[in-house]
């Protein structure tokens, strides 16, 4: 349980995080005048939009030890010399199933914050521009400062979800190999339904309503 609780915590932090970073990045290049800008905003939405069933499938053929693209290529560059056990290895599969996760999470921060960049006025740069802030005092003063309630809104949710979520790991590895990659959800669902301690099962679920609850907390305070 103690181990199921930690790897929910690394894996919820690590996707939000990084598709909160990934996404700033991509919407900030979105927000541009750029050539395609509207087929690249359709592309980017490819991995949220993808059913899990679909997604996990294609990324087990990728990551496949023998027949997998992603072991061939490495191979054909020389960036290695066997093939990588990435739905083996036990720590190395973790962060496997937060680098899938990233990318089925990344498009909802790309549209949240590309809807916020958008609504921030041009002149605000311009003024800026004209006071002399470089690129990097420009971010953090008013791209940041501004997108802030937005910010915090979206990581929220994200945290929700992320910490909730059930279908991306199960059905890529349900919660293996030797439960490295069980999550809370994952061990309430194989306890109640596998070993049949209805008992356990709703002591885990229950872990979860607290959590939950803090996250809910926290999004209410920042909607007021």
């Amino acid at each position: 349980f103690l181990d199921a609780i930690a790897y929910t915590l690394l894996y919820t932090l690590g996707v939000v995080l990084i598709a909160y970073a990934i996404g700033m990045a991509i919407a900030l290049m979105l927000n541009k005048r750029i050539p395609l800008r509207g087929a690249l905003r359709a592309m980017v939405l490819i991995p949220w939009i993808i059913p899990a069933t679909v997604a996990t499938t294609n990324w087990r053929w990728l990551l496949d030890t023998q027949v997998g693209f992603m072991n061939t290529a490495l191979q054909a560059m020389g960036l290695t010399d066997k093939p990588i056990a990435f739905l083996n290895d036990p720590m190395l599969v973790k962060y496997t199933m937060i680098a899938f996760g990233i990318w089925k999470s990344f498009p909802y921060m790309v549209l949240t914050l590309l809807s916020g960049l958008q609504g921030i006025p041009d002149d605000i740069y311009e003024a800026a521009t004209i006071d002399g802030a470089n690129a990097w005092q420009t971010f953090r003063s008013i791209t940041m400062a501004l997108l802030k309630p937005v910010s915090f809104v979206a990581l929220t949710l994200m945290c929700i979800w992320t910490f909730n979520n059930f279908e991306n790991i199960y059905l890529f590895t349900e919660g293996g190999p030797r439960n490295y990659t069980t999550t809370i959800s994952i061990l309430t669902y194989k306890t109640a339904f596998f070993s049949s301690e209805i008992s356990y099962a709703c002591a885990s679920g229950t872990s979860m309503m607290f959590f939950m609850a803090i996250f809910g907390i926290i999004y209410m305070r920042l909607m007021t």
